[in-house]
């Protein structure tokens, strides 16, 4: 136990609260801040999709977009075979 000048009593356990609930305080902060950078990202390349792209989805299916809706998007993954696929499902786009 230590004795501040005014008088107070501190303990050890205080300062090692404080101490945890500022790291973890900075530890939410810091993925709080990389995940809204990943989905601002995503979105960035979701509304970058243009017709003819060849993307992949998150099942694995390669395919060429044909076709744009508003929640959903048609994707041509061989001859005369096209898929509706969800915007939310699409991984990426191959370069």
């Amino acid at each position: 136990m230590h004795v501040s000048a005014n008088g107070c009593t501190c303990t050890g356990w205080t300062s090692r609260s404080a101490i945890s609930v500022y790291s973890h305080g900075c530890a939410f902060l810091l993925y709080a801040s990389a995940s809204a950078a990943k989905a601002t990202k995503r979105k960035a390349m979701l509304d970058a999709l243009k017709k003819g792209d060849k993307i992949v989805t998150v099942g694995g299916i390669f395919g060429e977009l044909v076709a744009f809706k508003e929640d959903y998007v048609t994707l041509e993954v061989a001859d005369k075979v096209q898929l509706k696929v969800s915007r939310s499902g699409i991984s990426h786009v191959v370069k």
